[in-house]
């Protein structure tokens, strides 16, 4: 919504100058040019308010619950108020989490979630750094497909087009691959 909130501005701006050379050139524009400036200013303040709006406390959606089985650990979130997922949904997609870890032998160690499974971290044995590049970009592609899949299906039965963050992370947090935010693609460093 900042966006939004520039683009009024600018466009008060713009039509500010030309209100003032019309009015000077008395051309007939004035009208239509004073209707502009009240319209961006509108979109000015529309936009400075909508994105303006308090941030909710992220050190409530970076402090997770974390469930363990065995060596495997799914991280569900507390403040399930701004979930539109039920608990059975956010249940059945640990389930398949739980299956993407054991699956993967034990190089994924850990999937946890952020800002209600909007961003998804995948915590990564040092194993995996032993790996050649080419079998760590099949193996982050395919992990990084199917628990985006999986999350966006489960949770927000959404479409490819609204896609969710994966993240993939060492031990001690260093990110192994750079997410690609517009083709869905990672690239392993």
């Amino acid at each position: 919504m900042f966006v939004i909130g520039i683009l009024g501005l600018v466009g008060f701006l713009v039509f500010a100058v030309l209100l003032i050379m019309s009015a000077i050139k008395k051309n007939g524009k004035t009208k239509k040019n004073l209707v502009a400036l009240a319209v961006s200013f509108i979109v000015f303040i529309v936009g400075v308010a909508t994105g303006s709006q308090p941030e909710t406390d992220k050190q409530a959606k970076k402090d997770p619950v974390q469930s363990e089985t065995k060596n495997k650990s799914v991280a569900k979130s507390n403040n399930k108020d701004e979930a539109n997922y039920s608990k059975e949904q956010e249940n059945n997609l640990i389930k398949t989490y739980n299956k993407i870890i054991d699956d993967s032998d034990g190089l994924i160690t850990k999937i946890q979630q952020e800002d209600s499974y909007n961003i998804i971290n995948v915590t990564l044995d040092d194993a995996f750094k032993s790996l050649n590049k080419t079998k760590k970009q099949e193996l982050i592609n395919d992990w990084g497909n199917k628990i985006e899949n999986n999350t966006r299906a489960q949770l927000f039965a959404t479409g490819i087009k609204d896609f969710k963050y994966v993240y993939f992370k060492d031990t001690k947090g260093n990110h192994l691959a750079k997410t690609g935010h517009l083709d869905r693609n990672w690239k392993v460093k």
